[in-house]
This record gives structure tokens, sequence and C-alpha cells, in this order.
């Protein structure tokens, strides 16, 4: 019977001789724990430092030492994937935020981890990231955005009641009690930034941190109008992969033992690229706004439009000036929210939409006290969609064509069925989202953090130049993991509008331009944002008669 080898207690057998060892920082078989979340995985172990790949969503380490938190850390899964007996520790060298992916470095030893941590706060260490930002990084407008741009962010960082860090001007003054920092903590950091590609919605950027601290790629890149997609944190517009799209795809460093620079590299997850390419919501195939007749119903009926009922129908019914006994057409109608205002005024309410979907939810909610119909806004008194006797032309006394004008794509139909629809001397109000402040994908807020308190403005990418858009009509469900859907809008200047209202027969009497009643209350940056949103209009309306 063979014999089995002595084995000590514990079950290991004794050691024995061993194989030459591979020098430091050599390439070792990537291993990944067992029981490791997908995307986590051990890229190099030896006597002095462990690297790992830590996907996004795990904490790096608890501040408390391993395994002081419910849920496993990546040090905590470091040090089981290298053989950790319980009670190892690991020792953090480098920080790296919990909605980030990328290489992450620690070191075996107390000795070891002053020297790393030494490396990368005298920034002879390198971080090298990979961002998709939504929109581009603002310039001068003499300057040409394109790949292989690069940028510099200097500013300080400070942490703000939320525990995140947003980017001041250096010199700024935080003693001040109202400015919501005082005594709060402050670092300078500096972000430098390199143009990758360039996508219709996104932009690829490669990012060389010069310094390390938690949130500064997110903070600096924010506070240039591009903030990271899918940071939340930040207020990013668009989430297309549903996590935070930055990625640390490198690190380099003098290692501890040999003093010799070793690099280890992470590639950036393939979703990441190809949401370059992404363009918010998709297709509706002509299906236009039946597609979001459901979710559009719902928005206005259960009062979740707060700048529909607090700035768009007040505005609408004071440019309309009902009289009782009026007659009223309502163009592309949609659900029939209006409807309701003009017959609490003694109006006759009269609405057509191209969408069979909206038409029957103003007809759920507005009863038989209204009279609709689906028609083409741009052929409807040509194409015998409708009846002659209840919508006769020249018989309405004012129309209306509500946020749906820059929707259609024959404006000048539309201007001719509108002119058409009213009597002589007949009033026709349309309300837009603002072409020069509020254009969808043309226009943003962004920040301004040179001088000494940051400011708030407008971003205007394009504006004399025509375009057809889409555009997203359920950005908050997106947000939280439904399918998008969008429908078509055509970005148009003003003077567009003007002239189309004007070659149709009317004469416009009246512009105005609305801006948001929304407040901020809260935060050091609420009184700034309160002032932007009043010297930024949201919507123009237009009034014209009929001549």
């Amino acid at each position: 019977m063979q014999r089995r080898p002595d084995r000590r207690p514990g079950g290991r057998p004794p050691s024995g001789p061993r194989g030459p060892r591979p020098p430091y920082g050599a390439p070792k078989q990537e291993r990944r724990e067992p029981d490791a979340p997908p995307g986590f995985r051990v890229i190099e172990a030896d006597d002095d430092i462990v690297v790992v790949a830590k996907p996004a969503g795990m904490i790096c380490h608890s501040p408390d030492g391993p395994g002081q938190r419910s849920r496993p850390t990546a040090m905590d899964h470091a040090i089981r994937a290298v053989g950790g007996r319980r009670g190892a520790t690991l020792y953090p060298v480098q920080h790296l935020d919990r909605d980030v992916s990328g290489v992450l470095a620690f070191a075996r030893s107390r000795d070891a981890a002053v020297m790393m941590s030494e490396s990368f706060r005298t920034r002879q260490a390198g971080r090298a990231y990979t961002a998709l930002v939504c929109g581009r990084p603002g310039v001068s407008d003499d300057t040409t955005i394109d790949v292989g741009y690069v940028g510099t962010v200097h500013t300080m960082l400070v942490e703000n009641r939320r525990g995140v860090m947003d980017a001041m001007p250096i010199g700024s003054e935080l003693s001040d009690a109202q400015s919501g920092y005082e005594d709060a903590k402050h670092y300078r950091a500096v972000t430098h930034y390199r143009v990758n590609k360039l996508g219709e919605a996104f932009t690829l950027l490669r990012i060389n941190a010069e310094t390390d601290y938690p949130f500064q790629i997110r903070a600096h890149l924010a506070s240039i109008g591009c903030p990271v997609a899918g940071d939340k944190a930040y207020s990013a517009p668009h989430d297309p992969i549903s996590r935070v799209a930055l990625h640390l795809g490198q690190i380099s460093f003098l290692h501890p033992r040999t003093k010799r620079e070793v690099r280890y590299i992470d590639a950036a997850p393939r979703e990441i690229a190809k949401a370059l390419d992404w363009v918010p919501g998709k297709d509706t195939g002509g299906a236009g706004w039946d597609e979001v007749a459901d979710w559009y119903g719902a928005l206005l009926s259960e009062g979740k439009s707060d700048l529909h009922e607090n700035v768009v129908w007040p505005g609408v019914t004071r440019l309309l000036a009902l009289q009782e006994g009026e007659r009223v057409i309502d163009v592309a109608c949609g659900p029939g929210d209006l409807g309701r205002i003009v017959m609490d005024a003694g109006a006759t309410y009269a609405g057509v939409d191209a969408s069979a979907k909206l038409i029957e939810t103003a007809g759920e909610r507005l009863g038989g006290d209204a009279t609709l119909a689906v028609a083409d806004a741009t052929t409807m008194f040509d194409d015998g969609s409708l009846d002659a006797e209840a919508f006769g032309a020249g018989s309405f006394d004012a129309a209306a064509c509500v946020l749906a004008l820059m929707n259609i794509g024959d404006l000048a139909g539309a201007a001719r069925s509108l002119a058409r629809a009213v009597k002589s001397d007949g009033r026709v109000v349309v309300v837009l989202l603002h072409p020069a402040t509020r254009s969808p994908r043309l226009s943003s807020w962004a920040w301004d953090v040179s001088g000494e308190r940051p400011r708030q403005y407008r971003r205007l990418d394009a504006y004399l130049g025509e375009q057809d858009l889409s555009i997203v009509m359920n950005p908050g469900a997106v947000s939280k993991g439904d399918e998008p859907v969008t429908t078509s809008t055509h970005h148009r200047p003003i003077s567009t509008y003007v002239n189309a209202l004007s070659d149709a027969g009317l004469l416009v009497d009246r512009v105005e331009e609305w801006v948001s009643h929304r407040k901020s209350d809260s935060g050091p940056r609420a009184e700034e944002e309160n002032r932007a949103r009043d010297e930024f209009p949201m919507f123009l309306a237009i009034r014209a008669v009929k001549r």
C-alpha cells in the first residue's frame, strides 16, 4: 500500500525546494477568487504588493479594517484570493470611488505601504482613466473640438454637505458660513484630459489624474459641463450603461522592493466604448407620439409636469385672452390638457392630433364636451380628415399649438393650418422650448469656476443651422432602467418660426420668454442656480393675429 506524504497540522504538505521566482513586477497568471463577484480578479501578487481589478459598485476597503462591513470590500476579496488567513490585512495606497471600476493596488506590509503611498502622493505614480462624458468639453468659440484636443482642470476640491466634492476656483473664500463650506475639507487638485473619440451625444476621454482625491475626476468633468455618463451625483443627463462610465485602466508606480517602475493594466469594459455611439432613445419608426401616448397622458393627468401647471398653462391662458362663447382649436393637442382650461373659461374646445392614442386619452379626460379628431396638423384642411361642420376653416376665434410646433417637420404647412383655422383678427398662440437656450442636445447647463465664485450659464453648441434631432420622452424612467423611447424634434432659429407665421398671413403682435418657476432652496450653489434659472428662459411664446 502506497504511503501518503506526511502533512503538517492543517493539511499542508511540508515545504520543499522551490523553483526560480519571477522578477518583481513580471506579469503573472491572473487569478479570480471563486466566490468573488464578476469583474473582480487578481492581476498581480508578490511578497510586497497585490494588484486587483475592481468592478464598479464595490468599496475599496473599510476604514475600520478588513471584514468590518456587511458587504465584502475589494480588500476582503483580495485577501481571500491570495490565500490570506483570518485576521490578515492589506494596506490601501490609492483611492478608487465605489462607483468606478479599474486597477487597485494594495501593499502587504506597512513599510511597503509607506513607500507606495509616497509614490502616489508625490505624483511619481501614474493613473490613466477612460471616461465617457455627456457632451463635449466647453471651450472658447474660436476653438474646434476634435480628436486629440487636450485640456487641464485645476481647482480646489471642497467637500459639500452631501459628502461629495465640488470643484471651486483656486483661492475661493470658504470661511463664510453662508457658503456652505465652512470648515469643509478642501484640496488642490489637477486633472488632465484628452479627447479620444467623438460621438453624437458623448465624448470618450483619456484622463490623467495628477492628484488623487475622492470624486476628483467626476467633480472636475462636471465643472466643465461634461459630467461622466451615469453619474447621478453630478446630475449627468444620460446613463447609457447603468453605471458611472469611468474606469481606471492603468496605474504605474515604483515597486517598494526593486524601486523600478511597474505598470498594471485593466482594459476598460467594452460597454463604455460601445456606448459612445449610443443615441439617447430609440427610433420610433414613424409611430411618433403613439409610442409615448400613455406616458405623456399620465405625466399631465397626474400633475407630474409642474412646468405645465405653473408656467405654460397660465401663460397660454393670458395670451389667448379667452372670452365666453369663443371657439378655440388646439392643434397637436396631445392628451387635451388645454381643453379643460378653455372650457372652464366658458369657451368651446376642439382638439386635433396625429396620434390616435393621444386623441383617445383626450376623449377619456374631457368627455363629450370636447370635439376631437385625428388629423395631420400640416394638411388637416385639405386631406378630408376633418368634419367640415365641426372643424370648418376660418370658424375659430383662437388657435393654440403648445410645445408641438418644434416636433412638426413641415413648419410651413403647420403655420398655414393655424392661419386657416381662425377668423379674420383671430388669435394664434404658439409655445416652444426656447430655441436659443433650451434646444435639446444643442444647449446645456455648465459651470464657470474660474472666478471668485462659481457661475452657472447655458452653453449653446449650435443655433442658426436647422437640425433634425431625436429626443428622449421618458428620461426619468430611463434613469431607473426602463427602455428609452424617443420622438423627433427639429431645431430652428427664432427667425424661422416668425417668418413661417408671417408667410402664412399672421402678424406677430407679442413675444414672451418664460423662465422656470423651480427654485433651489439648499446647498452652496442654490443662489447661483436660482439666478441662472431667472436669467435663461425655458420657453418662447409667440402670439400672432390673422390680418
